[in-house]
């Protein structure tokens, strides 16, 4: 199947048998890396406090399909 947006971001998502993604850390990090997520210069002690602790490497849950 072809990449229909190849900058998305979805090259390194994994995908379960039914063709679905899985949020990998490999995949949430470069996603939280993106200049459009990090903290600016302007931004505050709060923010950069959020924005660490919502780091992928500090994952509270784990998803898990019903059934």
């Amino acid at each position: 199947m072809p990449e229909l947006w190849p900058n998305s971001g979805f090259d390194p998502a994994a995908r379960d048998s039914a063709g679905q993604l899985l949020a990998s850390d490999h995949l949430l990090r470069m996603w939280w890396r993106r200049p459009e997520v990090a903290p600016v210069e302007a931004s505050c002690d709060a923010e950069r406090a959020l924005h660490a602790a919502c780091s992928p490497g500090r994952r509270r849950c784990r998803c898990r399909k019903a059934g």
